[in-house]
């Protein structure tokens, strides 16, 4: 069986030892087949994604690996036009057409000023937010972690309490600082938000909120880059939550 890529050349059948050596081989002989587009949402923490890039590249060292940030809504229309060989959000896809791989859980903090009445408690719970302005980006700016709170702020009947503003997240942890309301952090962002704030755990009434990140990706795309980071991704990540 012969392989092509999109820049027309044509490899001949032959059988390759292991992965590495067979990555190894398609970029000495078409490069073009070694790139992988990359789709992020918003609420990736670049702690957890710089980790996992590292170990890819370790391990596939020619992969032109090319990424993108996208909305959520952004993320689910590049996957289906091939703009995206694989994205990486919360949650699991809202189409059985598409796969996907637990890859990590994070916790939902709380992010308040030092002096806020909450900073006392060990743990705030949704009930604890009717009185408080909570700070969101804006849905063109919002990822799946972003979207799935609101979903829950809407839930508790609390979305009048919602005040968004067109920024980066960056900008809404630093609104928080200077008293404008309460926002939410992850697990993984705690440590890049300095001491003028404190994070408290999110709780509901099953205890601990917190979210999963899945790989999604379309089985029909037969790019071979997309191949041995999936093999990564298994490796690195073993889960029975692969669909």
């Amino acid at each position: 069986m012969k392989a092509r890529c999109a820049c027309g050349l044509t490899l001949s059948n032959y059988s390759p030892l292991d992965l590495d050596y067979e990555i190894w081989i398609k970029s000495r002989i078409f490069p073009c087949a070694l790139r992988l587009q990359l789709g992020l949402c918003a609420s990736v923490a670049p702690g957890r994604l710089g980790e996992l890039l590292a170990g890819f590249r370790q391990r596939c060292a020619p992969t032109d690996l090319v990424a993108t940030e996208r909305s959520t809504t952004g993320l689910r229309r590049s996957l289906q036009s091939s703009d995206s060989d694989i994205i990486i959000g919360s949650g699991l896809p809202d189409s059985s057409t598409v796969h996907a791989h637990a890859l990590w859980r994070e916790r939902v903090f709380v992010l308040l000023p030092t002096d806020h009445a909450l900073a006392s408690h060990e743990a705030v719970f949704w009930t604890d937010l009717r009185d408080q302005t909570i700070l969101l980006v804006t849905p063109d700016r919002a990822g799946s972690v972003e979207e799935m709170l609101e979903s829950r702020i809407q839930m508790r009947g609390i979305i009048q309490n919602v005040q968004r503003h067109h920024v980066s997240r960056h900008l809404i942890h630093k609104f928080t600082r200077l008293g404008f309301g309460v926002s939410f952090i992850l697990d993984s962002d705690v440590a890049t938000v300095g001491d003028d704030v404190v994070y408290r755990e999110l709780h509901d009434e099953q205890g601990q909120v917190d979210v999963c990140f899945y790989a999604h990706w379309m089985p029909s795309n037969r790019k071979f880059a997309l191949r041995p980071f999936l093999t990564f991704l298994a490796e690195r990540y073993p889960s029975p939550a692969e669909r």
